[in-house]
């Protein structure tokens, strides 16, 4: 008999863990079959294909313990010694039953790792790995990775996103391990995970993994990349530089460009080096003298600290006998002229390619024939202009040109317009005439501080003033209405 026993424990030993099935219900379903099937403790079981199934515990080849099923073949909340053979229906004299189980304590252990070391904070935007290697419940059973973070709980991250909440095991491990949970977006503090089974689609399991912590910091940021693509465009008595931001920030704003000139003048030569401070990706130098070679290069500045070289560049400003050349290069786009009582109205858009530098200015041109106009006036960086120097029933002919710190551009194209024939009535009287006025204040504007810079974002005004917005002004203080200027950026921008 005891060798009989010896063998069967063999047997039992060799054969291979099955197929017992988490359906995503409160059941672990046995099933009849030679295989071993694992059975956790306070899980409830629903046995199929059994006839009034009786779960036999052996030790030593000896039943020590039987646990019926219900009428319904069902066993609740499992709370069996995890020692000793489990057989259903087992047969003592042929040494046979219908199942073999083995009895597990739930393990649900938890790590949170970057790569394959345990972290306790991580910089903003860090991905997370959720390590969870020798879990033992089923992949069906349902589980919620509840993480509560400074705002409470994170059920679905919209940002990157990411389900947390009533996810089978086999997604917990798939999505979120291998640097899978995405913290892009997240605030700044702590974090806490843990898992936590969903009784009525975890086989009736209701318990926790420890919980984790995590925090999560804003990087120290690093000195920017090198500024790329400076460009250097000698004139009459200028040189004037254009350069594209660096390719990375460092991880803080671009507070200001340091922009180094060097060259050698004179007989015998003297030869000098300096440094301009610039908050702009162009700078028009005309403290330069005709026929004389500068060497120039830039480096960006962040909370960080001071950035890599650009590369170099070198231009030699000449005087010259025709004008500077226009660095707008296209002309204004699609001018309009439209006549009323005494006035025509124009209106066109900015050239497509500025050349590297602003518009300053728009010159108007005018001509009562075609190809016969000459210069009517000169407005500021706006597209609209109102003529109120026309006479009626009479045909005007205009055109436009753009200009910059380097000149003048090309002529838009002609557009016409013909004033009306007053009429005889003394009660007309001309239509309103467009009014352009100061815009109104910027909106929504916020502070917020780092470690050695300020970030400044806002609102473009409600009311533009019947204008485009070309320039913002900042202005700062160390008191309450004690602001003075700081700087300008170039409209759209708006931080």
């Amino acid at each position: 008999a005891l060798a009989a026993i010896m063998i069967a424990s063999i047997m039992v030993a060799m054969v291979p863990m099955g197929s017992a099935e988490s359906r995503g219900d409160s059941y672990n379903h046995i099933l009849v079959q030679t295989e071993l099937q694992k059975v956790l403790i306070e899980q409830n079981l629903q046995f199929e294909g059994f006839t009034a199934p009786v779960v036999y515990r052996l030790v030593g080849g000896d039943i020590v313990n039987t646990y019926p099923a219900d009428s319904n073949n069902r066993i609740y909340n499992v709370n069996w010694p995890t020692s000793g053979a489990y057989y259903v229906n087992y047969n003592s004299a042929t040494k046979k039953a219908d199942a073999q189980l083995s009895v597990e304590e739930v393990y649900m252990p938890l790590e949170l790792k970057v790569g394959t070391k345990r972290v306790s904070s991580i910089a903003a935007g860090t991905s997370l790995t959720i390590d969870t290697a020798g879990i033992n419940l089923f992949y069906k059973d349902v589980v919620d990775l509840k993480v509560i973070g400074p705002d409470g709980q994170i059920k679905y991250d919209e940002k990157n996103k990411q389900q947390f909440t009533s996810i089978a095991v086999e997604d917990l491990i798939t999505k979120y391990g291998n640097n899978n949970l995405k913290t892009k977006g997240w605030k700044i503090g702590s974090y806490t995970f843990h898992i936590r089974t969903k009784e009525a689609n975890a086989c009736g399991l209701d318990v926790a993994s420890v919980q984790k912590i995590v925090n999560i910091y804003y990087p120290e940021p690093s000195p920017p990349s090198a500024p790329q693509n400076l460009r250097a465009t000698a004139g009459d008595g200028y040189v004037l530089l254009t350069w594209d931001p660096p390719s990375n920030d460092g991880g803080s704003p671009i507070i200001e460009y340091m922009l180094s000139k060097s060259g050698c003048s004179g007989e015998p030569p003297v030869c000098f080096s300096g440094l301009k401070r610039v908050s702009t990706t162009s700078y028009n130098d005309t403290a330069v003298t005709n026929n004389q070679t500068y060497n120039y290069s830039v480096r960006a500045v962040n909370a960080g600290g001071t950035g890599a070289m650009s590369n170099k560049v070198s231009a030699t400003p000449t005087r010259i006998v025709t004008p500077p050349p226009s660095l707008t290069h296209s002309a204004p786009q699609n001018l309009k002229a439209t006549a009323g009582d005494r006035y025509v109205n124009l209106s066109w858009s900015a050239p497509s390619d500025d050349g590297g530098s602003a518009i300053t200015n728009y010159l108007i041109y005018r001509g009562t024939t075609s190809e016969g106009e000459t210069l009517l006036t000169t407005v500021g960086n706006v597209t609209t202009y109102n003529d109120t120097t026309v006479d009626s029933g009479q045909t005007f002919f205009y055109k436009v040109r753009a200009k910059n710190v380097a000149g003048e551009g090309e002529f838009s194209d002609e557009a016409s317009a013909t004033t009306p024939t007053p009429s005889p009535s003394p009660e007309v009287s001309p239509p309103p005439k467009p009014i352009v006025t100061t815009p109104s204040a910027p909106q929504n504007l916020q502070a917020t501080a780092g470690d050695r810079y300020v970030k400044l974002s806002w609102s473009a005004p409600s009311d533009d003033g019947g204008s485009t917005l070309t320039k913002y002004m900042i202005y700062r203080g160390t008191s309450s209405g004690g602001e003075g200027p700081l700087a300008f950026v170039t409209a759209p921008t708006t931080s």
